[in-house]
């Protein structure tokens, strides 16, 4: 009987082993099939990432292209309407005195009492410290013209009666020290050059204060004087740019 009952339970347990190895062998193809696909989802993540980059690489060249492109252009836009310019005004910086204004030469000989009136008058008014309009106007009644052009630095030029001007020479009241009547080539050059080169002619009496107030008279062919320009400041009469008349 014992004998028998161990045969029974040996089948019964090969029984129990052959019922369980087809589920493990289930399990271990379920395993190896899940392997597989996480493998290939990598790989198409990897394909798609590389693709997309691709794509995203190929657009931005395209982008820059075109934008180097819209850059060349303007470009050739620039340079076209750079020789335009140098056609009808020529090479920069070669030409510039073309627009640049320059003192009128008149050949006008200023008459010595004209010059020593004008000269008297201002340095007595100076020493005053701008207050004796009526010993101005006096000295200078036989210099002036009846009417004159005044003119002052980085304002309008105006039409002024004799009175009117002598009036406006006001202007010079903050003037001191003494009147430079013979300034140097390089200063005259200065004004000569600048935006006021109308007032600086080689018929023009002129001449600076001490502390930089600029005066200049300017004298027609019949020994009057016609212009007056005045200016506070040296700077003002020689620099590039300043007001206009």
């Amino acid at each position: 009987m014992a004998e028998r009952y161990s045969i029974s339970n040996r089948k019964s347990e090969d029984n129990h082993k052959s019922h369980v190895a087809p589920g493990k062998q289930a399990k271990e193809k379920v395993y190896a099939t899940s392997t597989l696909s996480t493998t290939n989802l990598v790989i198409i993540s990897a394909l798609i990432v590389f693709v997309t980059n691709i794509i995203a690489v190929s657009i931005t060249v395209l982008i820059y292209r075109s934008q180097i492109k819209h850059l060349n252009q303007e470009i050739q836009d620039l340079k076209y309407q750079l020789d335009q310019y140098k056609k009808a005004y020529g090479e920069l910086g070669k030409n510039s005195s073309r627009n640049k204004t320059t003192a009128p030469e008149t050949g006008i000989t200023i008459p010595k009492n004209t010059q020593q009136s004008v000269q008297s008058a201002l340095n007595a008014y100076l020493a005053s410290g701008g207050t004796d309009q009526a010993a101005l106007q006096a000295a200078l009644a036989g210099s002036l013209n009846q009417s004159v052009i005044f003119a002052v630095a980085g304002s309008s030029a105006t039409q002024q009666t004799l009175a009117q001007a002598i009036a406006s020479l006001n202007y010079l009241k903050g003037a001191n020290g003494a009147w430079n009547w013979n300034l140097s080539p390089e200063q005259l050059n200065q004004y000569r050059t600048g935006p006021y080169a109308q007032y600086f002619g080689d018929n023009a009496i002129i001449g600076q204060t001490t502390n930089g107030y600029v005066a200049s008279f300017t004298v027609d062919s019949n020994g009057k004087v016609t212009q007056i320009f005045v200016s506070s400041t040296t700077s003002d009469p020689a620099a590039a740019t300043g007001g206009t008349e």
